[in-house]
C-alpha cells in the first residue's frame, strides 16, 4: 500500500508471530522449544515496529477509509487462525476497532465510511 509501508510491514510481522504462535499451540497447547526459537525469531521484528512506531503513527493520523479499508482487508487475508469461529472474533474486532479510531481521531473531514 503507497503511503503506509511501515504501518502494512508492522502489521505483517505481528500477523506472522501471532499464526506461528497459533500453529505452536494447536497440536498439542504446548510450545515446544524448537517451536518457541521460531516465535522468538518472529519477535525479533518487533523491534522495528518499536524503531518505527513515530512513523506508523504519522501514516495512521492521516489514513482515509478507502486506506483503513485495505489495511483490514490485507489484514483478514493474512491473519489465519486454527479455530475458525476465534479468527472471525478477532477479525470483526479489530475491524470495528479501527473504524472507531479513524472516526474519533482522523483530521480529515468526516464522511460515511464505506460498506465492509
Amino acid at each position: 500500500m503507497e503511503g503506509f509501508e511501515k504501518t502494512t510491514s508492522a502489521l505483517s510481522v505481528l500477523i506472522t508471530a501471532a499464526n506461528k504462535v497459533d500453529a505452536a499451540i494447536s497440536d498439542d497447547g504446548k510450545i515446544s522449544l524448537t517451536e518457541g526459537i521460531g516465535i522468538a525469531m518472529t519477535g525479533i521484528g518487533l523491534i522495528n515496529i518499536f524503531k518505527n512506531i513515530g512513523e506508523i503513527a504519522g501514516e495512521l493520523k492521516n489514513i482515509t477509509p478507502d486506506a483503513l479499508t485495505a489495511l483490514i482487508e490485507l489484514f483478514k487475508t493474512k491473519f489465519d487462525l486454527k479455530n475458525d469461529e476465534a479468527e472471525l472474533m478477532v477479525e470483526q474486532g479489530l475491524e470495528v476497532l479501527a473504524r472507531l479510531v479513524l472516526v474519533v481521531f482522523a483530521k480529515k473531514a468526516l464522511t460515511l465510511l464505506p460498506a465492509a
